[in-house]
C-alpha cells in the first residue's frame, strides 16, 4: 500500500485534508481563503498520486509480498503552501 499524507487536487474538496485544494481554487477566483488546520506535512497532487499508485499496482503485481510505502511529498508548513 502506499500511505501519502495531504492529497490536494480535483476530487479533494471533502474532507479534512481538503484545505489546501479549496485554497487553491480560492486563489485562482481572486478570494481569500483562510486553511483551517496548522502543522506541517507532505503535500501531493492528486495526479501524481494515481500514477504512483498505478505503477505500485503493476509492480506488486510482479513482485510477491505486501509492500508499505510511506510517500513523504513536499514537506512544508500549511502556512507556507
Amino acid at each position: 500500500g502506499l500511505r501519502p499524507l495531504t492529497v490536494f487536487g480535483v476530487g479533494r474538496e471533502v474532507g479534512l485534508t481538503s484545505g489546501p485544494t479549496k485554497a487553491v481554487k480560492a486563489a485562482v477566483l481572486g478570494r481569500r481563503y483562510c486553511i483551517e488546520v496548522a502543522g506541517t506535512t507532505g503535500f501531493h497532487y492528486v495526479d501524481d498520486v494515481a500514477r504512483l499508485f498505478i505503477d505500485a499496482a503493476v509492480g506488486a503485481a510482479r513482485t510477491p509480498g505486501a509492500h508499505v510505502c510511506g510517500m513523504r511529498g513536499h514537506i512544508v508548513s500549511y502556512e507556507d503552501f
